[in-house]
C-alpha cells in the first residue's frame, strides 16, 4: 500500500473530492486497505464546535456494514431511505441538517424519512451486528439552538466509507419495488 497523506478541501468540495478517490481506489490492489479513522469518540478541543462535539459520539460503521446497507437497498425500503440519507449527508459533512432538508434533498416525502428512524432499530437487530449503532447521529434542534426538530450529521470518515462503498454499489431507486420487511 502506498501512502496516505490528508488532503484539506473546502466542505463543500469534500463530497466530489472523497468521491474521485474513492472511484480511483477501485481498481488498485490493495483497495481494500482504507486508511483508520477513530473509531469511537474523539476528545473535543477547546474551541470545537457543538456540532463537532456531537458528531465525535458518532460510532463509525464498517465497510462490510456499509455495503450490506447499500446492497439491502433493493429488498428493504428502511435500508433504501437510509441510504439515500447517507448520500445526502454526504454533501454536509461535519454539519447537521434537519429532517424535512433531509427528505427534500433526497427527493422523499418526510414521513418516508420520518419512517425510517423509527424502523431502524427492529431493522438493525434483524441484519446487523449488535450494537451497531446509527450510521448518522441524529441530535434534537434544541440541542443545537434551533428548530425543535431532529437533525442529521455524518463524520468525514463515515462519509469517505460511505461514499467508497457507493462506487462499488449501484446506486437504488427511490420508492422501493419490495416491502420493508425491515
Amino acid at each position: 500500500m502506498t501512502g496516505w497523506i490528508p488532503l484539506l478541501v473546502r466542505q463543500e468540495d469534500y463530497a466530489e473530492f472523497a468521491a474521485r478517490v474513492a472511484s480511483r481506489e477501485i481498481g488498485r490492489e490493495d483497495s481494500g486497505v482504507i486508511p483508520s479513522f477513530s473509531s469511537g469518540p474523539v476528545a473535543a478541543t477547546v474551541g470545537a464546535t457543538k456540532e463537532a462535539e456531537l458528531l465525535a459520539t458518532l460510532k463509525s460503521w464498517s465497510m462490510e456494514a456499509l455495503r450490506q446497507l447499500a446492497e439491502s437497498s433493493a429488498t428493504f425500503a428502511t435500508a433504501e431511505r437510509w441510504g439515500k440519507a447517507m448520500d445526502v449527508m454526504c454533501n454536509h459533512v461535519g454539519e447537521f441538517i434537519s429532517s424535512a432538508q433531509l427528505a427534500a434533498e433526497a427527493g422523499m416525502p418526510i414521513n418516508h424519512w420520518r419512517d425510517a428512524p423509527r424502523k431502524l432499530p427492529s431493522h438493525l437487530a434483524k441484519h446487523y451486528e449488535q450494537n451497531i449503532g446509527w450510521p448518522l447521529k441524529a441530535v434534537g434542534g434544541r440541542d443545537l439552538k434551533k428548530d425543535d426538530q431532529v437533525y442529521w450529521g455524518m463524520t468525514a470518515g463515515q462519509a469517505q466509507r460511505w461514499l467508497q462503498v457507493r462506487a462499488q454499489t449501484p446506486a437504488i431507486g427511490y420508492p422501493p419495488t419490495t416491502s420493508d420487511r425491515n
